[in-house]
C-alpha cells in the first residue's frame, strides 16, 4: 500500500510541477516600477510568448511593432520583458508609449529571467570572458510555451517576422 501511495504522490508531483511556466520566483518590475513575481502572472491564453528585449535593439522594436500589428499574435499572450541597467526604466517607458504597445510589459535589471531560463534548460548562455555570469548578450530572445509546455527558444518558425517573408 505504501508503494502505491508513494507512486501516486510521485506521479502527481511530476504532473503538477509543469503546470505553470514559472515554477520559481522570478522578480521583475512592472511599468509602475513595482516588483512583480512572474510566477504569479495569470496565464490567459494557450500560447504564451516571452519576448526579451532592450532599448538599444532596433530588431526588438521592429518585432514588437510587428506583433502589435498582426492579428495572428492577438491569440498569443505576450510578456515583453526589457533587460535594463540600473533602476531607471524611463527610456523604456518612453519607447513603449511612443509605439503604443499594449503587451504585458516588465523590466528585469538583474537578469533574473536569464538565470531562471538557463536553470530550466530553455536558454543556453555563453559566459563572458573571465566570468561565469549568466545573462543575455544578444537580443531579441523569444520563448514560446503552448499550454504551459516549453516549445522553443528563438522560435523563428513561429514568431520571427523576418522568417515569415
Amino acid at each position: 500500500m505504501k508503494l502505491i501511495i508513494s507512486f501516486i504522490t510521485t506521479l502527481l508531483i511530476l504532473i503538477l510541477s509543469d503546470i505553470a511556466i514559472f515554477t520559481e520566483d522570478v522578480i521583475v518590475k512592472d511599468i509602475k516600477g513595482k516588483e512583480v513575481n512572474l510566477q504569479n502572472i495569470k496565464i490567459t491564453k494557450d500560447t504564451v510568448m516571452i519576448f526579451v528585449w532592450c532599448k538599444t535593439c532596433g530588431s526588438c522594436i521592429k518585432c514588437l511593432d510587428y506583433y502589435k500589428a498582426r492579428k495572428r499574435y492577438q491569440n498569443y499572450q505576450i510578456l515583453a520583458i526589457a533587460i535594463t541597467k540600473g533602476d531607471s526604466i524611463e527610456t523604456e517607458k518612453t519607447i513603449i508609449n511612443k509605439h503604443h504597445w499594449t503587451f504585458q510589459m516588465y523590466f528585469d535589471n538583474k537578469q533574473k529571467l536569464a538565470k531562471y531560463m538557463s536553470k530550466k534548460g530553455y536558454f543556453k548562455f555563453k559566459p563572458r570572458k573571465k566570468t561565469e555570469e549568466i545573462g543575455y548578450y544578444g537580443f531579441p530572445q523569444r520563448y514560446m510555451f503552448v499550454k504551459n509546455k516549453f516549445l522553443c527558444n528563438g522560435c523563428d518558425k513561429y514568431a520571427n517576422p523576418y522568417s515569415l517573408k
